[in-house]
């Protein structure tokens, strides 16, 4: 709910997660850190809601489907948003081959590092470089484009991608 700002939205997302967790239930018990491994699920959903809202949503559609209107807060916010999410989407391509690769994997498909060195036929050591580094770029990425336009400063979602394990 802190990050999305709509409760429907929110309860979906956790609904999510809790599918996801019940189908994947027989691969759990390899996993180190249930709390990482949940916070990890929660966290893509939440950049999954994002990433379609930026695909999918366009200003003009935000009024039509409105029924009632938009107020000028909601309007701006779900612009924030789509911004956000753009910008987001903008610095995972702009990440070098490896490193988008391994990140994608472990941030969309919530793999592990063992997992993804596996499939990428690369050391653990190497895939959580790769890690660290795609996740070095990204939180100054965003944090640089969010200071240089103020307008897509959403506090709560740049306290979430600052506080990405280093």
């Amino acid at each position: 709910m802190a990050y999305v700002k709509n409760e429907a939205e929110a309860e979906e997302i956790v609904q999510q997660v809790f599918v996801k967790l019940w189908e994947r239930r027989a691969s759990l018990t390899g996993v180190r850190s249930f709390s990482d491994y949940f916070f990890i699920l929660v966290r893509n959903k939440v950049f999954d809601y994002f990433s379609r809202i930026s695909r999918h949503a366009q200003l003009a559609d935000i009024f039509d489907r409105s029924s009632g209107g938009v107020t000028e807060e909601n309007a701006e916010r779900l612009l924030t948003q789509k911004q956000y999410g753009q910008l987001v989407e903008k610095a995972i391509r702009q990440l070098p081959e490896r490193q988008r690769e391994v990140y994608l994997l472990a941030e969309r498909e919530a793999l592990g590092y063992d997992d993804i060195a596996q499939r990428m036929q690369i050391s653990r050591p190497t895939a959580k470089k790769h890690m660290e580094l795609a996740r070095k770029f990204l939180r100054a990425y965003v944090r640089r484009h969010m200071q240089e336009n103020e307008q897509l400063l959403l506090p709560g979602l740049l306290a979430a991608i600052l506080a990405l394990p280093h």
